[in-house]
């Protein structure tokens, strides 16, 4: 591993700490500050540009852009939720064995999804996952 990908799993593995960490409320309102990073960032918005022009050509740009801002804070908070989907799936019968093992699961297949990557379109071998995972 190299010390990037490091790096980047320590991150990911602080942030969801950190979510996990504060009430299911409060950790959507991380998410979308994440979102709000991520647009900053601009990680993959000319393609969102893009896509809305030519799906709303009627909208105007700052309409389409508003689309994208909100987009990318909607985006933020699935992400933020992801760490506690069992707990969401399943209110009050969640065991701490069955979501660690989730977390586990989760993310030891969520590390292998970059390798099916090409371009914007993501394909994965069919698998037996849980459906919180996909």
């Amino acid at each position: 591993m190299s010390a990037a990908d490091a790096f980047e799993t320590l991150l990911a593995r602080a942030l969801i700490a950190g979510v996990r960490a504060v009430p299911w409320r409060a950790s959507l309102g991380i998410g979308a500050r994440l979102g709000d990073a991520a647009a900053m960032l601009g990680i993959r918005r000319r393609v969102g540009e893009e896509n809305l022009a030519r799906a709303f050509p009627e909208r105007s740009a700052s309409e389409r852009a508003r689309i994208l801002r909100e987009h990318y804070r909607e985006l933020g908070r699935v992400a933020a939720e992801y760490p506690r989907l069992a707990e969401l799936a399943f209110p009050g019968r969640v065991s701490t064995r069955f979501a660690t093992r989730a977390r586990r699961w989760c993310s030891a297949t969520a590390s292998t999804r970059h390798k099916y990557s090409s371009g914007s379109v993501t394909t994965r071998p069919r698998s037996r996952a849980p459906s919180m995972c996909t």
